[in-house]
Parts: structure tokens; C-alpha cells; sequence
């Protein structure tokens, strides 16, 4: 089972403009990526003519090549693979592309021209008509020679559905479309489309009746499931409404392509290459048994060779060789700034940065433990100034005593080293001024 979406807008510019074309070139490319990205195994490019036919209105679409998707998307192939697995739709399956020809009518002229003989239609796969009032819908029902019977429902209908004429076009094998870009864009038309869209769903019972986006933007495409579940809400269940993207789909390509290549959709005529091998003991029926009712011939892209030609421009050289940081720092000129000379200012500025940590941890505090008799009786062997000043203990500014009555502590910073001792009393301090005024006497 495979997927398809039957609308997808084509614009020629008139006259040729090289910008336009690489614009809307541009932007189908994109649309068709998304599409094989979403899991769609079939496309078809819709031009949409109004007036009286002429042969410059014969097909002129250019199918899109591997290089052209591969250039915007490289991993498409492995993108696809995943959509289809979840889908369910089998990998072998090619992508097809089809042409399709929509003709707006609104007078009798223009009508009688949809008929089997015209050699405009022959160039194109699908034919679809877009009536513009009443007399050309009835027409397209009863008598036209097309595929497809193309309703606008974003705009009030120029005619009246009639349970008759639809039931006319569903015996001759006529499909009803019904697009859902503007259904998904324009939030005031949403009930407008809704209310005159259920009139046909409820009448045709989701037989004949096919899904497309009509996506004039790569923004505005939508997925087989969620277009699925844009049809349930017309009142359609989920197995008809995927039938609506899927088997009616199918069914009305192989039914076009039927009435295009063969003789009165009976016969077909294939030449067969004279340069290629022949088997006499093979039948010539076993190759109709793999014969594709719906192949689109220069269409139709396979999966494995896209996938074969990414990997092959995916190929690259494995050996890879090294940069020598080493050899590039010294060949650097000898003005200005040199790498190297930052990586050895860093490596010295650490180096001394260590030697500084090192030699704060072996600081250690200086703690003198004495008695508080001995202070009093051997107070001159307690020398805590040095020699050469012999300046007072209150004189000292930068060193402060601290003692209790078991220890005593010199500190050169006691906040940095954060202690706390108890202050020496005040009475010791005058026993201590008083003893070295005596002694000076």
C-alpha cells in the first residue's frame, strides 16, 4: 500500500523569467522532499490552465531528477526508510511523479474539448476539470471525458451539488477531490469548508472521493495520518479516509494511465530492444506478470540507486593526517606574538604559583609555654624583643601577647591565623611594668 498526493501546485512563469523559475523551482524540490519525507510513494504536479486550449498548453513539467533532491537533502534515503517502516509501506517501492492538467470551465466550447481525442490531454498522466457554475458541473459528471472532478470549497459554490450527477460521475469512474491547504491555513474559512465539504462526503460515502493539499508552500503538506484525520472530521472513518490517500489513489492512476497508454484501454503496444539478450525457452508472458499498472516510467526514482549514489558521494578518504602544534608554534615569525611564549609565561606563572602554596602550608604558629610562677620569679629568661632594639612591649606595634594561665602566644597576625587567645589580665600586666622599672633602677 502506498501513499500519494495528487495536487501539487506548478507554475510556469509567461514570459520566461530565469528568477521565477529558479524560485518555484526552488520550492518544489522542497515540497517533493517533504513529501518522500512524510512517506508519500507518489506525487503529481498540477498546472492549472483557464480559457480555450491551445498547444502551448501541451506538458511541458520537467521531472525532478536524484542530483537536484540529493544537492538540498543528502541523508534523504535514510529519512525515507524510517517514515515508510512506521507507515508500513515497503522500502522497495519507487517514488513515482506524475503530470496532471486542471482545466477551469465555464462555458459549453470549453467543455467539449475534454474529450479523448484531444492531443493537449494525451501529454499529461491525470486530467482533472474545475466547473465554474452549474451547466459545467453537470457536464463534467455526465459526459466529460477527465479523471478528476476538482471542487473549491474555500469559495462559495458557483452551482449545487445534486445527488444525481454525483452518483453519474461515481459510475463512470469519476473521483471527487477535495484539498486541505486552506483548511489548514485560513482559520475563518475552516467552517466553510467543513460545512460544504460533509455535503459530498455524506453523499459519496468516501467512494471515489481522494485527498490532496494543494500546497502552494512547503509549510502547508501534511502527512497520510494527519490527513486521515482531517477527513474523519468531515464525517469519514479512519479506513476510508486513509483510502482517500491511499486505494482510491492508486485506482484512479492506474485507470488514467490505462486509458493514456493503451488502445482503448485494452492494448498495449511495448517495443522490445533488439540490442538485449533474448531467451527463446523463456515465455514472453513472464514479463507481463511484473508489469506496474501505475508506473510513471521516466517518473519513478528507486530508493536503492538514491541511496547507492549517497554513499558514493559520501566517500571519503580515511587516512588523515596530523597536525604538528610543535612545528607550527616555532616556524611562527619572531615579531609580535608567539604561542609559545604564552605556554611558557603560563607554565612559570603556575610553577610559582605552587612554590608560594607550599611555602604558606609550613608556616606554622610560634607557641611559648611557660608557668605563671616562672614569669614572676625568671621573667628575665623570657626575652620575647630582640637584642639590638630593646624597645618597650607596649611600644610594638606589630606584634601582640596573648597568654592564659597555662600558655602564652606570640602571633605576628593573629587574624590571619584566626586565634583567639584570652587577653592577659590587667594586674599581671602592672607586675610585669613594675618588675622592669626596678630592674632598670
Amino acid at each position: 500500500m502506498g501513499f500519494f498526493d495528487l495536487n501539487i501546485p506548478y507554475t510556469d512563469s509567461t514570459p520566461p523569467n530565469n528568477a521565477n523559475s529558479a524560485a518555484s523551482k526552488s520550492t518544489r524540490v522542497k515540497i517533493v522532499i517533504k513529501a518522500m519525507e512524510l512517506g508519500y510513494t507518489g506525487i503529481a504536479y498540477n498546472r492549472t490552465i483557464r480559457g480555450v486550449m491551445s498547444d502551448r498548453d501541451r506538458c511541458s513539467i520537467p521531472l525532478l531528477a536524484f542530483s537536484s533532491l540529493l544537492n538540498v537533502a543528502p541523508f534523504l534515503s535514510s529519512s525515507v526508510n524510517l517514515h515508510r517502516d512506521l507507515l508500513g509501506v515497503p522500502r522497495s517501492s519507487p517514488f513515482r511523479q506524475y503530470t496532471r492538467l486542471t482545466v477551469c470551465i465555464d462555458t459549453a466550447s470549453q467543455s467539449q474539448a475534454l474529450n479523448s481525442g484531444n492531443p493537449v490531454l494525451k501529454t499529461y498522466d491525470t486530467v482533472a476539470v474545475r466547473p465554474l457554475n452549474q451547466n459545467a458541473f453537470d457536464h463534467a459528471c455526465e459526459k466529460a471525458e477527465v479523471d478528476i472532478i476538482s471542487i473549491g470549497f474555500s469559495d462559495k459554490l458557483p452551482f449545487r451539488l445534486k445527488l444525481p450527477m454525483i452518483k453519474a460521475a461515481i459510475k463512470r469512474g469519476v473521483y471527487f477531490e477535495i484539498t486541505y491547504s486552506d483548511l489548514i491555513v485560513d482559520v475563518h474559512l475552516r467552517r466553510q469548508i467543513i460545512s460544504n465539504a460533509k455535503l459530498l462526503v455524506d453523499w459519496t460515502q468516501g467512494k471515489n472521493l481522494i485527498f490532496s493539499s494543494a500546497a502552494p508552500s512547503v509549510c502547508e503538506i501534511r502527512g497520510p495520518n494527519d490527513v486521515a484525520n482531517l477527513a474523519s472530521l468531515l464525517g469519514l472513518s479512519i479506513e476510508r479516509a486513509k483510502a482517500a490517500v491511499s486505494k482510491n489513489c492508486r485506482s484512479l492512476l492506474a485507470s488514467a494511465l490505462r486509458r493514456k497508454h493503451f488502445f482503448k484501454e485494452v492494448i498495449g503496444v511495448q517495443a522490445v530492444s533488439s540490442s538485449g539478450p533474448f531467451d527463446s525457452g523463456k515465455p514472453w508472458s513472464a514479463n507481463w506478470l511484473n508489469w506496474d499498472p501505475i508506473s510513471s516510467i521516466e517518473g519513478d526514482l528507486l530508493l536503492d540507486d538514491m541511496a547507492k549514489s549517497f554513499s558514493s558521494s559520501s566517500n571519503v578518504s580515511k587516512t588523515v593526517k596530523a597536525i604538528d602544534f610543535d612545528s607550527v608554534i616555532d616556524n611562527m615569525p619572531s615579531r609580535g606574538f608567539q604561542v609559545k611564549d604564552l605556554i611558557s609565561g603560563t607554565k612559570a606563572a603556575s610553577q610559582s604559583l605552587a612554590k608560594v602554596k607550599s611555602t604558606l602550608s609550613t608556616i606554622e604558629p610560634v607557641e611559648l609555654s611557660i608557668t605563671t610562677n616562672q614569669m614572676f620569679e625568671k621573667s628575665s629568661k623570657l626575652d620575647l624583643l630582640p637584642e639590638t632594639g630593646k624597645t618597650s612591649l607596649d611600644d610594638t606595634p606589630s606584634q601582640h601577647l596573648y597568654g592564659d594561665s597555662q600558655k602564652l602566644y606570640l602571633a605576628s597576625d593573629a587574624t590571619s591565623r584566626n586565634l583567639y587567645p584570652v587577653p592577659v589580665s590587667f594586674k599581671r600586666k602592672t607586675a610585669l611594668k613594675s618588675e622592669r622599672r626596678v630592674k632598670m633602677a
